[in-house]
Parts: C-alpha cells; sequence; structure tokens
C-alpha cells in the first residue's frame, strides 16, 4: 500500500473479466490507480461472455444496465453450472 492509503493496481488481460475487475476496484477505491493492460494483437476470445446470476450484484454494484450488459457483450446468463469431475476439498 502506498503512502497515504493509495494503492495502485496493475490487471494483465483485458477483456470482459479484465474490465468488470477494473471498474471494481477503481468504485471500491476511487483514489488508486487502475491501469489495465491488453493486447492489440489477441481478438475477443469469447470466454468471458457468459455468467450465472450472482453476477448481477456485480453488475447493480457497478450501476450497470444487465439488459444493456448483455445486449453489448453478446452474453448468455445461465442458471445453473454443474462441474462433474471437480473435487471440492471441502468434501475430502
Amino acid at each position: 500500500m502506498a503512502e497515504g492509503g493509495l494503492m495502485n493496481f496493475f490487471i494483465v488481460g483485458g477483456g470482459t473479466a479484465g474490465w468488470i475487475t477494473a471498474l471494481h476496484l477503481k468504485k471500491t477505491y476511487p483514489s488508486s490507480k487502475v491501469e489495465l493492460i491488453e493486447s492489440e494483437e489477441i481478438g475477443v476470445l469469447g470466454a468471458g461472455e457468459s455468467t450465472t446470476i450472482p453476477f448481477f450484484n456485480e453488475l447493480n454494484y457497478l450501476e450497470i444496465d444487465h439488459k444493456e450488459f448483455i445486449r453489448e457483450t453478446k452474453s448468455t446468463c445461465k442458471s445453473i453450472v454443474r462441474f462433474v469431475h471437480v473435487k471440492l476439498l471441502c468434501y475430502e
């Protein structure tokens, strides 16, 4: 942490996850410096353009309109996600 409680954040990678992270940090720590480093050579991967319902809490926090977000990112909303081959540490 810098002097006076200021922090600097560097986010490597853009896309939906990188930009939402940058927005969250800037809203949570408004006096901090937030920099996002994004490749000009890598196009849209499409890996973050679907989400689960709790993600809308984040959009609410950032004051982003849900319908506009879905329309502009061409995303989908999943009502359930099931991980078949994932072992949870709490069940071992």
